[in-house]
């Protein structure tokens, strides 16, 4: 069973759903995996100032040489472009030979997007640097999800963003699907900066425009549900093998990392949850 410790935002909420079907469904003996959620109290700021929380990094020390897989961040696009902006835009990827522009929305320069994204992901960025030097073994970041092409789900799902649809409107598919691919190459870069591997989304999971296939919808506007996380789970077993083909050996577990009675899966106060064998 190889241990692997699984760091992130809210898109670790798929992963950590689709290990625990697994163990219920008596599988998923390929993977140890210890979560730590970003978005649980005692990790929150995930930045003080410049350095990383003090608790996360105590995650990292009692977790030292475990490789690493992060879903750092994962939602500036969907910040940056969801719903439409007040003063509606578009643009085109460097790569795009053709682009059906949204007709009532101005078309603005790549670079110009691209400065205004970077600016955004600035906080997750410098977050997955601090991660990569806390990781003393191997890392890599995984891509978020596409976006849910379907308007009238995200309208039917809005999560944070109900007060806002009403009155601004879910953003064209396409404008939110470049918007992503963009977010995505950030992160790549940043992943080559820093020795990291950048693993993309199981491409199965994207239909022929880029969007998030509907199988993979989760009932809010932004995440990919538990069959998404299942097929991450894949994608993080085959990187463990490729990255660390020994076996790891199972480390000690009674250091509050939630392995519950009966060995059911169980979660610590803290954001620190396992995945236990039944």
């Amino acid at each position: 069973m190889a241990r692997v410790l699984i760091v992130g935002n809210s898109h670790i909420a798929a992963v950590t759903k689709a290990q625990v079907r697994r163990v219920k469904a008596g599988s998923g003996a390929d993977l140890d995996p210890i979560f730590l959620n970003l978005s649980t109290e005692a990790f929150r700021p995930a930045l003080v100032g410049d350095r990383i929380n003090p608790a996360i990094r105590a995650v990292f020390e009692r977790e030292a040489g475990v490789p690493v897989v992060c879903l750092i961040g994962g939602n500036d696009h969907n910040v940056f472009g969801l719903l439409n902006h007040p003063q509606r835009f578009d643009f085109a990827l460097p790569e795009e030979s053709a682009v059906s522009f949204d007709p009532g929305a101005e078309v603005v320069p790549f670079e110009l997007v691209r400065r205004a994204m970077a600016r955004a992901m600035e906080p997750r960025l410098k977050l997955l640097e601090l991660v990569r030097q806390l990781a003393n073994g191997p890392s890599c970041q995984l891509e978020s999800p596409p976006p849910v092409p379907s308007a009238a789900h995200i309208t039917a799902h809005p999560g944070a963003f109900a007060e806002r649809i009403p009155v601004l409107g879910v953003a064209p598919a396409g404008l939110r699907a470049r918007l992503w691919r963009l977010h995505s190459d950030l992160f790549r870069e940043a992943c080559a900066r820093l020795d990291m591997d950048y693993v993309p989304a199981p491409p199965e999971m994207l239909d022929a425009d880029g969007c998030l296939v509907e199988k993979a919808w989760n009932d809010d506007p932004t995440h990919g549900n538990a069959r998404y996380g299942e097929r991450q789970l894949i994608q993080i077993a085959e990187w463990m093998r490729a990255v660390a083909p020994a076996p790891m050996a199972e480390t000690d577990t009674g250091r509050g990392l939630g392995r519950g009675p009966d060995s059911q899966p169980a979660t610590e106060a803290g954001g620190m949850r396992r995945a236990s064998q039944p």
